[in-house]
């Protein structure tokens, strides 16, 4: 079989278009948190609830929320808890 044909082939299978994965790759993780929750006031109540940790730690931009570790949680568990 033909090289470039075993190429073509493969890619056929593919669902999403380059530029319909790009776009979807530009989705606010803070979106893709939220995307499942269906009751708006549970929704709000999350929003406002990574809001208020966001600020007790610092991050400004929601991608640094990669950053944040077990200890993080445990600290804002503990401050709400006072």
């Amino acid at each position: 079989m033909d090289p470039k044909s075993e190429i073509v082939g493969q890619s056929q299978g593919r669902l999403l278009t380059a530029e319909q994965f790009q776009q979807l790759s530009e989705i606010p993780p803070e979106l893709e948190w939220l995307a499942n929750i269906q009751n708006p006031h549970t929704k709000k109540a999350y929003q406002r609830d990574v809001k208020a940790f966001m600020a007790f730690v610092g991050i400004e931009v929601t991608g640094e929320m990669i950053q944040v570790t077990r200890a993080h949680i445990i600290a804002w568990r503990d401050d709400l808890q006072n």
